[in-house]
């Protein structure tokens, strides 16, 4: 970390990055691993529940419009919205919803149980022609957009 700080690391932030939560991750004993393999299952089964064969949950795909290039690795806690369902093995089709004020797409994903992969691709379809679908670039200067 310090080495790259001061522009003097061979390695992209990304891999420092990754190699830090890597070895955070690596920490863990086995009991803790079983733990949360426990808690994953909990949380798919009570996840199954709500939806069963049927159901589909919008949740954001980001908190915050789409980030610069790079800005992700400021704001890690923010790739839990993208991960959650990965995690848990579910289905999640993310859709772009709209253009902010700033010209940033803002969108959202369409989860479902397992297995159902049809519905969130049905939703997602039907909140495209809602919201008109993909939208190219509006030429928006990097040095126009304001981040938080």
């Amino acid at each position: 970390w310090i080495l790259w700080l001061l522009g003097l690391s061979r390695h992209a932030l990304h891999a420092i990055i990754f190699g830090s939560m890597k070895w955070f991750a690596d920490t863990y004993s086995d009991e803790e691993i079983f733990k949360m393999e426990e808690c994953k299952k909990i949380i798919i089964q009570k996840l199954h529940g709500y939806l069963g064969d049927n159901g589909v949950l919008l949740y954001p795909t980001f908190p915050d419009p789409a980030h610069l290039h790079m800005q992700i690795y400021y704001r890690q806690m923010n790739a839990g919205y993208l991960s959650l369902f990965n995690l848990v093995d579910l289905p999640a089709t993310a859709c772009p919803i709209l253009i902010n004020s700033k010209g940033l797409p803002v969108g959202i994903q369409v989860i479902a149980s397992r297995g159902q992969d049809r519905l969130t691709l049905a939703v997602a379809r039907e909140m495209e022609r809602a919201f008109g679908g993909w939208v190219p670039p509006t030429g928006t200067s990097l040095l126009e957009v304001k981040t938080s």
